[in-house]
């Protein structure tokens, strides 16, 4: 096996002395020992051990271990997860530590892999020519696997037989369904068929994380196969002669997508683990109190038998930082798309392009698992009509109340209409609005949602309203027919039921009047509506 010389990162504070030798335990020794103000992606390491010391002054102490911690290395790890407490660390003198130990996995490679990647290493620099050709390659994945999930579509023909003994002819067609987990509900896309009806079984195939689903939407959309369209006999344009595909060991994915040219044939290859361990052992050593001593440490022994993983990993920081973003947008319907174009994300990006930020977010699908995180944390019962019983649950007794002024008592008139196309379903929305000339703006003061469209109901939710408003204001709700000041008009759209369901209400209240008697004070029709 070749090895890689080793060049040890340079990116070393010039003020602190570079040790020799440290004494880490009884039988952990480093002969290298460098200090660093950010966290090594990929440590450094040696036979005879490789410290990585980070300075985590003026760090917040749960932000420190999150930023420090193993998990934030590229390299797959295993071992027994076990976290030892130490009471008295050599090289940290009088300092209670835990230590964890942990085994490299290794990598997955093609099975056409270039003898290039047979290779150990001790370090990693992206801007040497062979760690280049591994980083390209990784740039590639998402798209070469988004081309053959395409494909793979259109050569996996639906099974489905009518009971006439027909087979389907359909084919594949991007499809999204409702996924219900416990209380959450969400978005999932899969590969149907465009013959599908109730109640038959036609193609469903799923569509893998790694897949970048923009892509497959504009192939679906966009694009037509055609599975001769390659002659691989004479067109090699799109194989390789050497593979530099390398997945990290806990890639679930089992074939390389790139063709690949062996002899005078175009083949597909499989991606699988290399066959010897790799000899490498992380220790990970962070004192109980960063305070005391604000230094956390990784030693690594050994010396890599296999070419270094991609970078798949996004940094705490980074990723910290678009998950702030989020938490900031209004979740509910956000999507991937929304979320880059939108203004915070673009004043972040100052120009750049997200993976500018870290190679590991040329796969988009990561923005998506970062919305969907966010929006079970805000939203856990989801989007039915228990969620919305959770939220009004939560806010009802908020010390910050939503309501910050009271301005309907004031009203002479106001307006409602059904608004259309806000929200899917059979559910409406209901607005009560009207223009306020002090601020020279119509506001909307309530919105109702409702799914029937009967008199009876509409006397319900006219109800609804006005006892919701003096709930809120602590004082009777004015009619100026009634009263003589307060509200002297309804402006409404003509929708079935509304009419009449004001007016009951009103009888209901007032009985002195019959309904119509009441809608012929107050009802009046919107001209807008009443010339269409």
């Amino acid at each position: 096996m070749a090895e890689i010389s080793t060049e040890v990162n340079k990116e070393i504070i010039e003020e602190w002395p570079t040790q020799n030798t440290a004494k880490f335990g009884r039988n952990l020794t480093a002969s290298e020992v460098h200090y660093y103000l950010e966290f090594q992606e990929y440590p450094n390491t040696s036979e005879t051990g490789f410290a990585s010391i980070y300075n985590v002054s003026g760090w917040d102490e749960n932000e420190a271990q999150k930023a420090f911690a193993m998990n934030n290395i590229q390299y797959s790890y295993g071992g027994n997860g076990t976290i030892r407490k130490v009471q008295n660390c050599d090289f940290f003198p009088g300092i209670r530590v835990s230590k964890e130990q942990r085994n490299c996995l290794s990598v997955k490679v093609c099975e056409f892999a270039s003898k290039e990647l047979d290779v150990g290493h001790t370090s990693v620099d992206f801007s040497k020519s062979f760690f280049k050709n591994i980083f390209d390659a990784n740039e590639k994945f998402h798209e070469k696997t988004t081309l053959c999930v395409f494909a793979k579509a259109y050569e996996c023909h639906c099974e489905y037989i009518d009971q006439n003994g027909v087979k389907c002819n359909g084919i594949p067609k991007l499809c999204e369904f409702n996924q219900v987990a416990g209380l959450i509900t969400s978005k999932k896309k899969f590969i149907g068929c465009t013959n599908w009806k109730p109640k038959e079984k036609h193609r469903y195939l799923t569509i893998p994380n790694n897949v970048d689903l923009e892509l497959l939407e504009t192939m679906f959309s966009e694009y037509s196969y055609h599975p001769y369209g390659i002659d691989f006999k004479n067109d090699e344009v799109n194989t390789v002669d050497e593979c530099f595909m390398v997945r990290p060991n806990i890639a679930r994915s089992d074939e390389c997508p790139f063709l690949h040219k062996v002899k005078n044939r175009i083949v597909k290859g499989s991606v699988s683990k290399k066959a010897s361990a790799c000899p490498v052992t992380f220790y990970h050593i962070i004192p109980e109190n960063l305070k005391e001593c604000p230094f956390i440490a990784t030693v690594s022994v050994g010396k890599h038998n296999h070419p270094p993983p991609p970078p798949y990993k996004t940094p705490y920081n980074i990723k910290n930082q678009l998950q702030n973003i989020i938490n900031n947008e209004h979740t509910l319907d956000l999507t991937r798309r929304k979320f880059l174009t939108g203004t915070m994300i673009q004043n972040y990006l100052n120009g750049k392009q997200l993976s500018e930020l870290h190679p590991s977010l040329n796969n988009q699908s990561k923005i998506d698992y970062y919305i969907g995180k966010t929006r079970r944390s805000q939203y856990p019962y989801g989007q039915n009509i228990l969620g919305v019983t959770h939220e009004f649950m939560k806010h009802e007794k908020s010390e910050d109340p939503y309501i910050r002024s009271i301005p309907i008592p004031e009203l002479t008139y106001f307006e409602i209409d059904m608004a259309f196309k806000r929200i899917h379903g059979v559910t409406n929305e209901w607005e009560v609005s009207a223009y306020v000339s002090r601020i020279q703006k119509t506001l909307t003061f309530a919105r109702i949602f409702t799914n029937i469209e009967m008199a009876d109901a509409y006397q319900n939710l006219f109800e609804d309203l006005f006892n919701c408003i003096e709930k809120d204001t602590g004082e009777i709700f004015n009619f100026y027919h009634i009263h003589g000041r307060g509200l002297g008009c309804i402006i409404a759209d003509q929708h079935k039921g509304q009419a009449l369901g004001l007016g009951q209400y009103l009888n209901s209240k007032y009985p002195n009047l019959t309904p119509v008697e009441h809608l012929q004070h107050i009802y009046k029709l919107c001209q807008v509506h009443y010339k269409r």
